[in-house]
């Protein structure tokens, strides 16, 4: 319980340190459920862990369910005639680039 504590208090000071507020979901256990399902990709994750998933969402397995919040904030977009944000899976970042030539930032 307590490291559920901690991982929504994380998940809502970081954000706002940010300037956002994260894009959270919780799913509730059915009754008898030893593990938690992440959707994105259907693995099991035993109670009382947390992990990052394949679309950056941050997820925490409790007795009770499991909370995933994406961890991408996209940064505000001064304008957006000419610039556009690009989403890297791999870094779970959001970068500004020039709509032109998505190889150089905005």
């Amino acid at each position: 319980m307590k490291s559920l504590v901690l991982v929504l208090i994380l998940g809502l000071v970081s954000p706002l340190i940010r300037g956002g507020f994260p894009d959270c979901e919780t799913t509730f256990l059915h009754p008898g459920q030893t593990n938690c399902i992440d959707e994105t990709d259907g693995s099991a994750h035993e109670m009382d862990s947390t992990w990052t998933n394949s679309q950056c969402y941050r997820c925490h397995c409790s007795s009770t369910g499991m909370t995933c919040c994406d961890m991408i904030f996209p940064p505000s977009n001064p304008n957006p005639t000419t610039c556009t944000v690009v989403y890297d899976y791999q870094t779970c970042q959001a970068n500004l680039v020039s709509r032109d030539d998505p190889s150089l930032p905005c």
